[in-house]
């Protein structure tokens, strides 16, 4: 979470330097990159994924190939509702990169163009809330739309 304290951080540098510390630790995978290859899970299909998850490993892996990013995007501070707000979470088997934040405000607000996309983000600072395994732990990274830039919470 970001403090006032802290300086506010785009999510592709954040991307970056999650990339270069898994590195130094020597993971094999992490759930963050800049590749923007993957897919969107069917609810189905990642609850089958989850169950793998916690019976294998009792709920605690290192993220791996297998793993999925659930991602969340929550009303925005104007009141903006997600028209398929009872289809969330998605499941995506992708990376966390600036390129999946913007993709699930289309899939969340049914955006159709770039221009009308770029005009809502605008209007409305969407936040997308991913959720995912590293560590051997869960965890969960916010980010929000501002000035044109996808910026760490």
């Amino acid at each position: 979470m970001n403090t006032s304290r802290q300086k506010a951080k785009r999510l592709n540098d954040f991307v970056l330097q999650k990339m270069e510390e898994a590195r130094i630790i020597g993971y094999a995978k992490t759930p963050y990159g800049m590749s923007t290859a993957g897919e969107r899970l069917d609810r189905w299909r990642s609850l089958g994924m989850h169950h793998e998850l916690l019976t294998r490993y009792h709920g605690f892996a290192e993220f791996a190939p297998t793993n999925y990013i659930d991602i969340r995007v929550p009303v925005t501070a104007t009141g903006a509702r997600p028209n398929d707000a009872e289809e969330q979470p998605y499941f995506w088997n992708g990376m966390i990169n600036e390129y999946v934040a913007e993709m699930a405000v289309w899939w969340a607000f049914d955006l159709l163009t770039p221009g009308e996309a770029v005009e809502f983000m605008l209007a409305h600072k969407p936040s997308v809330q991913f959720g995912y395994m590293e560590g051997r732990r869960r965890d969960e990274l916010s980010v929000q739309f501002e000035n044109g830039l996808w910026i760490v919470r």
